[in-house]
C-alpha cells in the first residue's frame, strides 16, 4: 500500500514516501507513481507561472519553483501550510482560502486577480484560477491553480486608456478649431463674395469682358474656397463616431438618389441597385460614404456617353463588400493609391470641381464604421469602389 506524506519537492524527487514493497505489484506502482510525480514536477518547474495544489483544507500539497522563489521559502517550509500559515496578509488569505472552499463546496472554478507585495517589498498584480481536481467517483480530491504576473499588461493597458484619453481630447480640440476656423475664415470669404457680386450688377454697364472675366474668376475661386472650407470641417468632424444600429443600405440607397436627383438629371445618368442588405454602422456616415461615392461616379463621367451607376453588394465572411460601379473614365493606376489621402486628387487639370477630400473622407468613414474601403479602376472603361462593412449579427 502507498501512503502520502507530502507533495512534490522542488528537486524534483517523489513527494509521496512509498511503504517497504509487500510484493512485485506494488513495487511497479510505486515506481509508475514516482515517474509521474517526476514528470508533473519537471514540466511546472519551468513554467514562469505559478502552479500549485491545494489538499480540501486549503493547504499546498504542490508548489512549483518559480511560486518558491517569489516567496524566497525552501519546499519544506512551504508543503502542508495554507496563505495564514505563509504570512499572507489576513484580508488576502481569508478570501483565498474561501476561493478554495468555494470550488471544493461547487465543483466550479474562481477567477480573480490580486496585488500582492513580496518579500523585498516590491508590489505586482496577479490573475489566478482555481480549478477542481475531481476523482473517478466525481468527488473533488484536491485543488489546483495557476498565477500570472500581469503587472506589464496593466501598466500597458493603462497607458493605452491614458493614451486614447489624450487622442480623444486632441481629436475634440481640433474639431473645435476647424469650427471656429471655418467661421473665421467664411466670415471674409462671404464678404468678398458680397462686394463681387454688388460689383458685378452695380457698374454692369461700365465693366469691359476682362473685367467681368475677372470678376467671375474670382468667384469661382470664392466659392471653390467655401466649399474647401466646409469639407475641411466635415473631415474633422468624422472623428465623432455616431452610434452603430441596424442600417438598411437600400434605404440609405434610396435617400443617397434623392440627395443627388438634380446632379443625376443634369447629367443623364442612370443609377441603379441591386437588393442591399442591412449592416451595423453610423448611418449618417454611412448615408454621406454612399452619396459621395455615387456623387464622384457622376462628375466623372466619360465625355461620350452618359454615366450608369450600379450599386451591389455580397456576404464576405463576417460582412458585407458593398461595390459602386460606374462606366466613367476611370483612374490610373499611378493615381489609385493615393485617391484616397486628403487633397489627392487623380485630375488637376482643372475640368472637375472638389477640393480633394471626398475619397480621403470617404475611407475616414470605412474605417471608423469597421471597414475599408478599395478602389480598381481601368482608364476609359470604368471604376469601382468597394467598402467592406460589419453585418448586422
Amino acid at each position: 500500500m502507498m501512503e502520502p506524506t507530502a507533495a512534490v519537492p522542488a528537486d524534483g524527487s517523489t513527494a509521496r514516501r512509498i511503504a517497504p514493497s509487500r510484493g512485485p505489484e506494488t513495487a511497479r506502482i510505486a515506481r509508475g507513481t514516482g515517474k509521474q510525480w517526476r514528470l508533473f514536477n519537471a514540466a511546472l518547474s519551468h513554467t514562469p507561472d505559478f502552479a500549485y495544489v491545494f489538499d480540501l483544507d486549503g493547504r499546498f500539497l504542490y508548489v512549483n519553483r518559480a511560486l518558491l522563489e517569489l516567496w524566497r521559502k525552501p519546499f519544506a517550509e512551504a508543503v502542508g501550510r495554507d496563505f495564514f500559515e505563509l504570512g499572507y496578509p489576513p484580508e488576502l488569505a481569508a478570501r483565498l482560502q474561501r476561493q478554495i472552499a468555494e470550488v471544493v463546496a461547487t465543483r466550479g472554478q474562481v477567477r480573480d486577480q490580486t496585488p500582492f507585495t513580496d518579500p523585498d517589498g516590491t508590489t505586482r498584480h496577479y490573475e489566478y484560477i482555481f480549478v477542481p481536481v475531481l476523482a473517478e467517483d466525481g468527488t473533488v480530491e484536491a485543488v489546483a491553480g495557476s498565477t500570472r504576473d500581469i503587472t506589464d499588461r496593466l501598466r500597458g493597458e493603462e497607458e493605452l486608456r491614458t493614451a486614447a484619453a489624450a487622442l480623444s481630447r486632441s481629436n475634440l480640440e481640433l474639431e473645435r478649431f476647424a469650427a471656429v476656423a471655418s467661421h473665421d475664415l467664411q466670415e471674409p470669404l462671404r464678404m468678398v463674395a458680397g462686394f463681387l457680386t454688388l460689383l458685378e450688377e452695380r457698374c454692369a454697364g461700365q465693366l469691359g469682358a476682362d473685367a467681368r472675366s475677372y470678376i467671375g474668376r474670382a468667384m469661382t475661386g470664392t466659392t471653390r474656397m467655401q466649399a474647401l472650407i466646409a469639407n475641411l470641417l466635415a473631415y474633422a468632424r468624422l472623428g465623432e463616431v455616431g452610434e452603430a444600429v441596424a442600417v438598411d443600405l437600400g434605404e440609405t440607397f434610396a435617400a443617397a438618389i434623392d440627395n443627388l436627383t438634380s446632379r443625376i438629371a443634369e447629367t443623364r445618368g442612370t443609377v441603379t441597385a441591386d437588393a442591399l442588405p442591412t449592416v451595423r454602422g453610423d448611418a449618417t456616415r454611412l448615408l454621406q460614404l454612399l452619396q459621395n461615392l455615387i456623387g464622384n461616379a457622376l462628375k466623372f463621367r466619360a465625355a461620350m456617353r452618359p454615366p450608369v451607376v450600379h450599386v451591389s453588394a455580397e456576404r464576405d465572411g463576417t460582412g458585407w463588400v458593398l461595390a459602386v460601379r460606374d462606366n466613367g473614365i476611370g483612374i490610373a493606376p499611378a493615381h489609385q493609391e493615393r485617391i484616397f489621402g486628403a487633397f489627392q486628387r487623380a485630375f488637376t487639370s482643372g475640368t472637375y470641381d472638389g477640393s480633394g477630400l471626398g475619397l480621403a473622407i470617404c475611407k475616414k468613414i470605412a474605417e471608423s464604421n469597421g471597414g475599408w474601403i478599395r478602389v480598381a479602376s481601368q482608364e476609359g472603361t470604368g471604376t469601382v469602389f468597394t467598402v467592406h462593412l460589419p453585418a448586422l449579427e
